[in-house]
């Protein structure tokens, strides 16, 4: 019961915004819809150039996927398929991390303003 009353809350705040305000909330909402596996995401993510700061429980999604769903030991032999697309899936994260973010904020400005919260 306790989360119909999140719903409840969320549709009357949902109906007191304007439209122009829930905007961006319905953007993010299209890019985090787990159809066809986050595809409008990973198009983002692909498009976007580096440094990206990525949504950490995709990537725990993706390498828990990999680990658990195949086989370590095939036939008595090393899988060293599942070894390859581990590498290369840690690779392509610390892709994130080798470019410097340079975050500014102009300083005749709050760091926090009525109009974006």
């Amino acid at each position: 019961m306790m989360g119909v009353s999140g719903v409840r809350v969320y549709g009357i705040l949902y109906r007191v915004f304007a439209s122009s305000d829930t905007l961006p909330l319905q953007d993010l909402a299209s890019y985090m819809n787990p159809f066809h596996n986050m595809a409008k995401y990973r198009e983002l993510q692909r498009a976007t150039e580096r440094p990206f700061i990525p949504f950490f429980p995709i990537i725990k999604k993706d390498l828990t996927f990999l680990y658990e769903g195949n086989e370590t030991m095939v036939g008595g032999l090393v899988n060293f398929d599942k070894l390859r697309r581990l590498s290369h899936q840690i690779r392509d994260n610390k892709s994130f991390c080798q470019h410097p973010i340079m975050v500014s904020r102009p300083t005749n400005q709050p760091f926090f303003s009525p109009n974006t919260l």
